[in-house]
């Protein structure tokens, strides 16, 4: 009988947090796993700490060299046995609860493919990080960001197996958001609205050493989703959505003219495709236009006023009133 559940643990240099990554996994309520940790050609003491622990659920891989986190995660699934599996890294801890929780509600909920939760920082950042919670939702965060922290993700392994769907090398930095892409297409997402994991935040990560990589793959994620849905987009069209969805509000008229035409394409189309709700995105695409308009009205003047007052039929009074509410200023 195959096991419930299949932690993936990659390890690369992760001596000083290893060791209580590890034991946050063999301290889980629930017992019915194999910890699988992937040693990817380590060079500290990761390997010594790894075989100090004696625990018949962890079985022990290592690259022959360092090959990446992509080879690395795709190779802790092709191992794998367990119906689920679940994502942990070597940095962060998993709170107690964490595989009873994810796993009882992966069993009630068939149709979930894959299954994040909220997460505490810990290290040098305070707070709590949370994604949407429902499909419905995750489906629309998906068009600006990932959409599933994921080191707390759980995934159904079979939508992985029976889709020919794995990491994918040509999104490096953002393999896990292309991730979440691909299993939406197939089955629906959900995250639990309960911290269940401890996200260490360090100077060494991949968020902090390849931001540049890391926004240039999520833009090529985004303009890929607008693409699916029949929008047609030129080549120079990237680096116009790559600046709306990275907050780069500094269009030219022309640029600002382009991004409405763009995104009215996208609205219609997603009415027919049914990519996510219809009605949620559009809420959200008129308030990021709104964002764009106004912070581009450096540039623009009160052209950028004009564009997105025609465009939404909104008097171009009530349109200043609304940004001197917001914002307080008119930026000149």
């Amino acid at each position: 009988m195959a096991l419930s559940i299949t932690v993936i643990l990659p390890v690369y240099n992760a001596a000083n947090y290893l060791l209580e990554a590890i034991e946050s996994i063999l301290n889980q309520s629930f017992k019915d796993f194999e910890l699988i940790i992937i040693n990817d050609g380590s060079t500290d003491d990761s390997e010594i700490i790894i075989n100090s622990i004696l625990d018949k659920r962890i079985r022990y891989i290592k690259n022959d060299e360092n090959k990446g986190l992509i080879y690395t995660l795709n190779r802790g699934i092709k191992e794998s046995t367990g119906v689920y599996i679940v994502r942990m890294d070597a940095d962060d801890v998993s709170l107690p609860t964490r595989f009873e929780k994810q796993f009882a509600y992966m069993e009630q909920n068939p149709d979930i493919g894959a299954c994040g939760t909220y997460a505490a920082y810990i290290g040098n950042r305070i707070g709590a990080w949370q994604y949407p919670v429902l499909d419905t939702e995750i489906r629309c965060r998906l068009m600006w960001g990932s959409s599933i922290i994921h080191p707390s993700a759980i995934i159904r392994r079979s939508v992985l197996t029976e889709h020919n769907i794995k990491y994918n090398e040509q999104y490096l930095a953002a393999e896990d958001y292309k991730l979440w892409v691909d299993i939406a297409k197939v089955s629906k997402l959900h995250n639990i609205s309960e911290v269940l994991l401890k996200y260490r935040t360090h100077n060494q990560q991949v968020t902090t050493t390849k931001i540049s990589k890391m926004d240039n793959t999520k833009s090529k994620i985004i303009f890929e989703q607008i693409l699916s849905t029949g929008v047609t987009l030129a080549e120079n069209d990237f680096d116009i959505i790559s600046k709306f969805v990275l907050y780069t509000y500094n269009f030219t008229v022309l640029e600002l003219n382009r991004l409405f035409e763009i995104y009215v394409q996208y609205m219609q189309k997603n009415k027919i495709v049914h990519l996510c709700n219809s009605v949620l995105i559009d809420n959200q695409i008129k308030e990021r236009l709104f964002e764009a308009c106004y912070f581009s009205t450096k540039n623009c003047g009160l052209k950028a006023v004009k564009i997105y007052s025609k465009q939404y039929k909104i008097n171009e009074v009530d349109f200043m009133k609304r940004i001197k509410f917001y914002y307080k200023a008119f930026v000149r």
